[in-house]
């Protein structure tokens, strides 16, 4: 699905380079950087009434914290050889224990190489805190906070060292040969707000040994600072829940039955080659509603080195349909991303309105539907907290999809390591409910943890390493399930947005190196040690992920899913693969008579320019490759994140409903070939795009024209 994703596992700590953070945040929101516990720059919160959590917060806007020219810190020489020289602290020292989070704070100055610095543990090789390629040219300390998340392990620790070592580089590991001197000081662990190990260097280098090169005890260095990092809000109202989530609490809760706009001023930090997804935080709303985030307005977007830096005000949209009393921004999963926050504002947007109620006295969907497929939705685990949504859910739907639990990320974070908690939820209610569970995904580019195709220092694996690796996940985890999904979407957009088709399907798979924004590790780790003479290409492991899907659930049916597939060179080259790969599964020895990639998912991510003769187009052409078709994340979008479609206009409601009725004339027109029907979100408010007011039923649960545009299709 291509969305905003949060791909790496966040850490809400800021930091950036000088002149990047002159143009993102002014004079006033610079902070001197705070010891634990300490308060940062004010919380604000807006609703009718002025609501400041600020008042107690040092103001530190204009001061400079000069070194005491006594401290001593640790001079660190990382020489050469591989990614993780430099130092490293026997994990023990530190007091960790499995079931603990854990917040890491420390200082870093490097006056030498233009490399980012990374915290982490070594064995399961989780990132504690990730810097920006620092510029020599910016002489100064930075002061960094990450979070250590352990309290999905149990018993003995898996690891032995954190590590203080260079950033590695996914592209090939092009620092791993850098010669670099840096220091560090004031490194602090706490738990739950309690100091647990603080070194200040007294003792020399104390608990610290070398891994690669040589570390010391000096004096601070004598250089200026220039500018100090802004740290998220380290207020009482604001706490994490655990490494990615972190809970405001209002000590006045907000009344139901209004409109409220929740804006944060972020800033956004990727890696250029992780992917081409621009990630945001998502907001739940007392623990239970998901609310999706937007950039409102103008954002500054940078690329420097291999980073891009973004900030602007990313903003939520809330319909409150009960009192809110706590708001969660989750900054969620991956590799090597990194969010900040400041200045939180609530405010009020409109007049006030009815508490939202989803109307079951509707037709149903999935009954008005009943004689030509099946109808969806997705769902998410905190919706089993909410009995109005999953009453809405039985009324309208009888086929779900989990919108980002069921994802590798989730299920397999680490190497041996599988979390079914969540899935298990999902997958056990879909089946006591007798609904269609909908897997989703097996094998994709994104959200997926690194250590199924790449080797910790960002290499990728080679192809028998990568491949052995695909097996036992999803052995791991469509055997887990086998029996128990209708469908697996095996394996999730392989292909480029391309102009034109070449007429190999192979030359439009993201396969570029030298380009993030179409590159899968997947196909980079297939072809390191393929042999070309044999026929062998980096782009066999899609045909491997359907024969694993098949080995270890034969029950289910198997699917291969994209997005813009109605554009006609991806939509010849989807066609093509299908064709050829279950020619090739003739031939296989498990070969059992069945089509290896039965379905095509359509995506159907559209929007108000959006082609309609081209989407009847794709139908026709994938209904010639022999597999059923199924609509999997339905939505159109009006408006655009700049500019948000909310509420519509009478004139885009008219016409997004005559684009909703259209496409299902076409689905009624061709049902024969297609067995279901998604759309991609309950509501505007809990959509991915719900700046665009994309679905049928509107931020306040009310059926929109479309949703009456699409029950009295004929």
């Amino acid at each position: 699905m291509k969305k905003i994703h949060v791909i790496t596992a966040a850490i809400l700590s800021a930091f950036i380079l000088v002149g990047i953070l002159i143009m993102i945040f002014n004079s006033n929101n610079y902070e001197e950087p705070v010891s634990p516990g300490l308060s940062a720059n004010g919380l604000q919160v807006e609703s009718e009434e002025m609501h400041d959590y600020s008042a107690d917060a040092e103001d530190t806007s204009q001061t400079l914290a000069l070194m005491d020219e006594n401290e001593l810190v640790l001079r660190i020489e990382a020489t050469g050889g591989v990614q993780w020289n430099g130092a490293v602290i026997d994990a023990r020292w530190l007091n960790l224990q499995t079931g603990g989070v854990y917040e890491f704070f420390v200082d870093f100055y490097t006056p030498s190489r233009q490399v980012g610095l990374m915290v982490q543990t070594n064995s399961i090789w989780r990132h504690i805190i990730l810097t920006p390629v620092f510029n020599p040219g910016n002489r100064g300390w930075y002061s960094f906070r990450g979070v250590l998340d352990l309290s999905d392990l149990e018993g003995s620790l898996p690891f032995d060292q954190i590590q203080f070592v260079k950033l590695g580089n996914a592209s090939g590991g092009i620092n791993d040969h850098l010669d670099i001197l840096f220091f560090m000081r004031n490194f602090v662990v706490t738990r739950e707000g309690t100091e647990i190990f603080r070194s200040d260097f007294s003792n020399g280098t104390g608990f610290f040994n070398a891994s690669g090169g040589n570390i010391s005890v000096v004096p601070d260095p004598d250089i200026e600072i220039l500018l100090h990092t802004i740290l998220t809000n380290h207020n009482d109202n604001l706490t994490i829940l655990h490494n990615g989530r972190w809970r405001l609490t209002l000590d006045d809760e907000l009344p139901a039955g209004r409109f409220y706009r929740i804006s944060i001023d972020a800033l956004h930090l990727i890696l250029l080659d992780e992917s081409d997804y621009l990630s945001a935080p998502v907001l739940i709303v007392n623990g239970v509603e998901e609310i999706n985030g937007y950039w409102q307005g103008e954002i500054i977007n940078n690329d420097m080195d291999d980073y891009r830096f973004i900030s602007g005000i990313m903003s939520f949209d809330i319909e409150a349909n009960m009192p809110i009393s706590t708001l969660d921004f989750i900054f969620d999963i991956n590799e090597v991303e990194v969010w900040a926050m400041d200045f939180i504002k609530i405010e009020q947007v409109g007049e006030a309105h009815l508490t939202p109620q989803w109307d079951l006295n509707l037709q149903s969907l999935y009954e008005r539907f009943a004689d030509y497929f099946m109808f969806g939705n997705i769902i998410s685990p905190h919706d089993f907290n909410n009995p109005e949504t999953l009453a809405m859910f039985l009324h309208h739907y009888n086929a779900v999809t989990a919108e980002n639990a069921m994802k590798p990320a989730y299920i397999a974070p680490a190497p041996g390591v599988f979390d079914f908690s969540q899935s298990d939820l999902i997958v056990d209610w879909a089946a006591a409910n007798n609904i269609a569970m909908i897997g989703h995904t097996l094998v994709w580019h994104g959200q997926s943890a690194p250590w199924l195709n790449r080797n910790p220092d960002g290499t990728v694996l080679t192809r028998a390493e990568a491949r052995a690796n695909m097996e036992s996940f999803i052995r791991e985890y469509a055997g887990r399930y086998s029996g128990r999904i209708f469908s697996w979407d095996v394996v999730n957009e392989v292909f480029r947005d391309d102009d034109s088709f070449s007429g190999d399907w192979r030359n439009h798979l993201r396969r570029d190196s030298s380009n993030p924004a179409a590159v899968s590790h997947w196909y980079l780790a297939y072809a390191n040690g393929a042999d070309e003479s044999a026929g062998e290409s980096g782009a066999d492991y899609i045909f491997d992920a359907f024969v694993f899907a098949r080995r270890y659930d034969p029950h289910a049916r198997l699917f291969y899913n994209d997005y813009n597939e109605e554009v006609p060179a991806k939509r010849e080259a989807i066609a093509q693969m299908v064709e050829e790969l279950n020619e090739q599964w003739r031939s296989h020895p498990e070969y059992d008579g069945r089509l290896l990639i039965e379905g095509i998912g359509m995506q159907s991510h559209f929007n108000h320019n959006t082609d309609l003769g081209l989407v009847q187009a794709a139908i026709q052409r994938f209904i010639r490759t022999g597999a059923t078709l199924a609509v999997t994340e339905l939505d159109i979008t009006f408006g655009s994140e700049a500019a948000p479609a909310i509420p519509m206009t009478p004139e885009q409601s008219a016409r997004q409903s005559a684009m909703y009725a259209h496409l299902f004339g076409l689905y009624i027109e061709f049902a024969d070939y297609i067995e279901r029907v998604t759309m991609w979100a309950k509501s505007d408010g809990q959509s991915w795009r719900s700046w665009g007011s994309p679905v049928l039923f509107d931020g306040n649960f009310a059926a929109k024209d479309a949703f009456f545009a699409v029950i009295g299709v004929q």
